[in-house]
């Protein structure tokens, strides 16, 4: 598949405006050299319309009589074009959001917007929401705040007075005491010095009898009484210096930091109410929005993915913190929001061209570029749980002045174009065991032509690598007329059962099976009808394996590595791969598939084979 333009081109975001025309400039002509709508309803015209007038017109035994309808095979331009839905928005958008911080689950109530589609300059009013339960909440607050600011105070001047007192004791109470110790014991140092004095002059006094025994035994009591206090005067100062100023000077250390954790944590509480009283204040602000930037007003509608309620701004309406409730879009960058199913998915890649269409705008037809696809489908509602979809951006090139936001569109993604080639319509071929086939008018007689090589398919035509030639004649309903033609025998059929059991193969269930024969006439129409590259639905180990072969075999060689078989399939490559050259043949395949189902029915389960 060549792409159209370069993927790294809009790798990187949105491509500007003049890249994305000359991609336009240069894939006009793919447009116009594919499929033309007039030459397809042509065709289904004359597929639909003559079968209807034969209907009305000409006997039962038409067939007998006009003969088979035919389709002469054609050499040209096959384009293979993806078709969606989408929807038109802003690829610059300036949101504006509900940024109130809502205390209760129903939301923040719209009071006042302006009128959508409004043009509106920077600074104008856009939004204005409830606020009277904020200024509540800020008259409270403000109470709070001044009882926290009072305990503050309080904490600090406890703090402050503790220090005083350390500083008291330190400069007053201690040095007085050690003041008062120290003049104790310079009395006693005194008193001792005098009794010692006396004590020896009682002594020399006695020593010529002048003093009595009992007198100088006094004397020398008074020395012993005065050292004594001397003594304690000494032990008290020591005392005072080592240990009891140490303890005052810890409790007073222990008051100031008791004082200090109690000031922060009154501070700390204080800063919190002040800060919770800004925000309920900044919050009554945010209820009042104006225009950050001139645009005009589109409202952020939202349909709900889970349930059938929808969200409408509207006034009176409620919204979640941080949703966006209006859209300022840019009108000179436009584009288109697609929903691609997961089974064309892979077809579609940055760069490609799109043609697009407007139903409010008939008539138009605008120019885009496929700029992002979405990695991951989009989440799914109740009533598309099954439903699996990528969003994919699209840039519009030169949109046109009347184009608005939320405009329904269709896109036409241009994936692959192919040049020279053989087309036929797709209800020309079927499926008849592994094999495709078409019926092919020789003059009066009709072949049954096996189609070894097709190629892709977009829903209309259909094209063929090999089998065919150019002018041959293909019958346009080939099922009519199966009786007609021989076909080759379909080997051995394996029960629906097996079908469900090979990797990534369609299973049928008990629902499609047809019950009557009108319902299985119905259902050959139906498989008629059906592009021939969608997997049908066969109990033949050859048809199994003719799907097998055209999901995995890449290089088309006719042969399966083990890298390209299914993971279901590679552990038992050895035994598949039965002249052990490293490739698995069709041949092969098919005896693989038999050998299955006859252990299966033989009840020794899935041994071998594939």
């Amino acid at each position: 598949m060549r792409p159209i333009a370069s993927a790294a081109r809009f790798r990187e975001g949105p491509a500007p405006v003049a890249s994305a025309r000359s991609v336009v400039s240069k894939r006009r002509r793919f447009r116009h050299r594919g499929i033309s709508w007039i030459g397809i309803l042509i065709v289904l015209g004359i597929v639909t319309a003559i079968p209807v007038g034969a209907f009305f017109f000409v006997p039962w035994n038409t067939k007998e009589t006009i003969g088979p309808l035919t389709h002469v095979v054609e050499r040209g331009v096959f384009t293979f074009v993806v078709t969606e839905k989408g929807e038109v928005e802003s690829s610059s958008n300036v949101e504006i959001r509900c940024t109130v911080k809502s205390k209760n689950s129903g939301g923040t109530a719209i009071l006042e917007i302006v009128d959508e589609g409004t043009n509106v300059a920077k600074g104008d009013l856009l939004v204005r929401f409830d606020s009277s339960g904020l200024e509540d909440q800020l008259n409270l607050q403000q109470i709070t705040v001044n009882g926290s600011n009072a305990v503050k105070i309080e904490a600090e001047n406890v703090l402050d007075s503790a220090k005083i007192a350390l500083e008291e004791y330190l400069q007053g109470t201690f040095k007085q005491e050690e003041q008062a110790l120290e003049n104790e014991i310079f009395v006693a140092e005194e008193n001792l010095r005098r009794a010692e004095d006396y004590a020896r002059f009682s002594a020399k006094l006695a020593a010529k009898g002048y003093v009595t025994e009992l007198q100088l035994e006094g004397d020398r009591f008074a020395v012993d009484r005065t050292r004594k206090e001397l003594e304690i005067g000494q032990n008290k100062l020591d005392i005072l210096r080592r240990l009891t100023k140490k303890k005052m000077v810890g409790q007073f250390q222990s008051a100031i930091l008791v004082a200090q954790a109690k000031l922060a944590s009154a501070t700390k509480i204080f800063e919190l109410d002040v800060a919770k009283q800004e925000l309920i204040q900044s919050q009554i602000e945010a209820c009042t929005v104006y225009a950050p930037s001139p645009g005009q007003v589109v409202y952020a509608n939202e349909s709900s993915r889970r349930s059938d309620k929808d969200f409408i701004v509207e006034e009176g309406a409620l919204l979640r913190e941080n949703q966006v409730v209006i859209k300022l879009p840019d009108p000179k960058k436009m584009q288109v929001k697609a929903k691609i199913n997961e089974s064309r998915i892979d077809h579609v890649h940055e760069g490609q061209y799109v043609e697009i269409y407007f139903d409010a705008i008939p008539d138009t037809e605008v120019d885009g570029v496929v700029t992002k696809v979405d990695e991951y489908p989009l989440p799914g509602n109740w009533f598309s749980a099954g439903v699996r979809e990528y969003g994919t951006s699209i840039q519009i090139v030169d949109p046109p002045p009347n184009l608005r936001p939320g405009m329904t569109a269709q896109v036409r993604i241009f994936v692959e174009q192919q040049q020279d080639v053989l087309k036929v319509p797709v209800q020309t071929v079927f499926e008849h065991g592994d094999h495709h086939y078409c019926l092919v008018k020789q003059g009066n007689r009709i072949e049954a032509r096996q189609l070894p090589r097709i190629g892709m398919t977009n829903d209309i035509f259909l094209v063929v690598k090999q089998g065919l030639s150019e002018n041959e004649e293909v019958l346009l309903h080939p099922r009519d007329y199966l009786d007609k033609v021989e076909l080759p025998p379909v080997s051995t059929v394996v029960e629906n059962e097996k079908v469900r059991d090979l990797p990534n193969l369609t299973k049928t269930s008990e629902a499609e099976v047809p019950r009557t024969t009108d319902e299985a006439a119905s259902a050959t129409n139906r498989s008629a009808a059906r592009p021939p590259l969608t997997d049908g639905r066969s109990d033949d180990p050859a048809h199994l394996a003719g799907i097998m072969f055209k999901r995995f075999d890449k290089d088309e060689d006719g042969k399966l590595t083990r890298e390209e078989m299914p993971e279901k399939g590679r552990s038992n490559f050895e035994k598949t791969d039965r002249n052990s050259d490293g490739f698995v043949d069709r041949g092969e395949l098919i005896a693989g598939l038999n050998q299955r189902t006859q252990r299966e029915r033989s009840g020794e389960g899935l041994g071998a084979g594939t």
